[in-house]
């Protein structure tokens, strides 16, 4: 059974739920990843990853819109974790097409 690390994060735009699951940290995000809502689950999420000390996902399935402080969050986990462990799964075309405008194609997993 996986393990629950935060039951919901929850702002007024978007949540985030982290899972420990098969080895790696699952993060569940929801809606519209916002500047605003960025802002405020950071700390949150850099101290759940650096507590977690595995592999990360980054499921985006739900999530219809990121801004670019998602994309800070990114290059900030990425640098944390590194190149190996960062993955992004179930991307909207929508998103997609941002990281990959952004050139994140070639640094993260998954795009």
């Amino acid at each position: 059974m996986p393990k629950l690390l935060l039951t919901s994060y929850e702002r007024k735009s978007a949540m985030v739920r982290m899972v420990e699951q098969d080895g790696q940290l699952r993060c569940i995000f929801n809606g519209s990843l916002n500047t605003i809502t960025c802002l405020e689950l950071e700390k949150e999420l850099y101290a759940r990853i650096r507590e977690a000390k595995l592999p990360v996902v980054f499921d985006l399935a739900r999530v219809d819109f990121i801004a670019s402080a998602f994309l800070r969050i990114c290059l900030t986990i990425l640098k944390e974790v590194g190149a190996d462990h960062l993955t992004m799964a179930n991307l909207q075309p929508s998103v997609q097409t941002v990281f990959k405008i952004a050139g994140f194609s070639d640094l993260i997993k998954g795009i």
